[in-house]
């Protein structure tokens, strides 16, 4: 009985740990200016697919084209980016990735990215 329960809870401490590093928390943010003054990277930059999957996922609409600026310190980090999508008529659409969990948020302006730093 006392293994079972101590058992239960590794794998209960696990799990949340595992949550934490596919969700980025913990990691610092960048600042507004930081992330203002960084360059976009192209798709390109997405080399193991990981924002794809995310925007594929949950059919995040006008995503022809996209590029990526990353919204922690590091700018190569990529556990939350911000993505800007361009449809083949021009229109653009903006979203908060987390290519971890393949999780992503709609944001209509820079006021709601920011909120997430």
């Amino acid at each position: 009985m006392m293994e079972r329960t101590i058992v239960r809870t590794l794998v209960s401490v696990s799990l949340i740990l595992l949550t934490f590093l596919l969700n980025g928390c913990g990691q610092e943010k960048a600042t507004w200016q930081e992330v203002q003054t960084r360059g976009w990277r192209s798709s390109h930059y997405d080399d193991d697919h990981r924002i794809a999957q995310a925007l594929t996922t949950n059919a995040a609409k006008g995503c022809a084209y996209y590029r990526f600026k990353s919204l922690e310190k590091d700018p190569g980090s990529r556990r939350v980016v911000w993505v800007e999508c361009e449809n083949v008529q021009g229109s653009r659409f903006h979203y908060i990735v987390w290519p971890g969990s393949k999780k992503l948020a709609y944001v209509l302006d820079e006021s709601q990215v920011r909120r997430h730093l």
